[in-house]
């Protein structure tokens, strides 16, 4: 892909199990430089890969969240209360100007590091 489209600026991952493969690929056409990786999810990894610019951001769900809000949800459902049909969640938008300020979020609502 990136041999056959000389203007490629940026590559959106559609999950986060695919960075070491796109970043060897950049490496390897030697457009470190050039290229831009966004991913959506998040890998352990992208705590030290998204503050070195090697992935320029992540949109990271929030697994824990969504535990936390189902179980809330749950509760009142057997408790005979109304529930909403749809329940819409955000998702953290990181980049190397707001990672070291959400490390923690990261940790806990995405990668489920409790300590």
């Amino acid at each position: 892909m990136i041999k056959e489209h000389k203007s490629l600026r940026a590559i959106w991952l559609q999950g986060s199990d695919r960075y070491k493969a796109a970043l060897d690929a950049i490496k390897d056409t030697g457009k470190e430089k050039d290229i831009l990786l966004i991913v959506f999810d998040a890998e352990p990894e992208f705590l030290e890969l998204i503050p070195k610019g090697i992935i320029t951001g992540a949109a990271m769900q929030q697994p824990y969240v969504f535990g936390e809000n189902a179980v809330l949800v749950l509760d009142d459902f057997f408790n005979r209360k109304d529930v909403k049909k749809h329940i819409q969640l955000s998702i953290l938008p990181i980049s190397t100007e707001n990672i070291e300020k959400n490390k923690l979020l990261i940790k806990r609502n995405v990668l489920g590091i409790l300590k």
